[in-house]
């Protein structure tokens, strides 16, 4: 493939966007490589791959990808916010010992950071949220459809989930988390 120009790369950029929206990652993913062979430095690219990869449940792969994109942008939000679920999906300590190294060196606002810091460290200190007898696969099914900005089709999964589960924190808040969004 000859090099593109910035002007190409933009343009496939905004179709593999337009795939991803339209749930055909694979595709999206193909165009994303051939943008991260000629330029591997874009923040953003590595940012919607780690986000493919994420709803694909392939934690390993998000995590690189979003550690790629947080390196880049270390002031980025919205790379924290999708990354951190990703390296606790993850539990590589080592990673997340390394995203807070980073996350230290940011100019993200103090409260912000703090935020992220106690998630990272919860999962760094050994501490988890136990899920019980709670569907892990239903769990991601929500949390891939929040973060893939679907929240009709998060609202759906969450109320079934619990309507099975009346009690559980752990779901009203992801239900709660998909009427706030919609």
């Amino acid at each position: 493939m000859p090099p593109l120009s910035i002007s190409q790369i933009t343009t496939e950029y905004k179709r593999a966007i337009s795939l991803q929206t339209k749930g055909q990652n694979e595709l999206a993913l193909a165009i994303y490589s051939q943008i991260l062979e000629l330029k591997p430095d874009i923040a953003e690219v590595h940012f919607q791959v780690g986000r493919i990869f994420y709803t694909a449940n392939k934690f390993s792969k998000s995590v690189f990808h979003f550690n790629i994109a947080i390196t880049l942008k270390p002031n980025e939000i919205a790379i924290w916010e999708q990354y951190i679920p990703s390296l606790l999906c993850n539990i590589d300590l080592g990673a997340i010992k390394k995203a807070i190294k980073i996350l230290k060196k940011s100019d993200v606002d103090k409260h912000t950071s703090v935020i992220f810091q106690n998630r990272l460290l919860s999962k760094a200190n050994g501490s988890s949220v136990s899920i019980g007898n709670l569907n892990k696969s239903a769990l991601n099914s929500i949390q891939s459809a929040i973060l893939s900005r679907d929240y009709e089709k998060a609202n759906v999964l969450a109320n079934a989930l619990y309507n099975q589960n009346l009690n559980s924190p752990i779901v009203s808040e992801l239900l709660a988390r998909t009427y706030l969004e919609a």
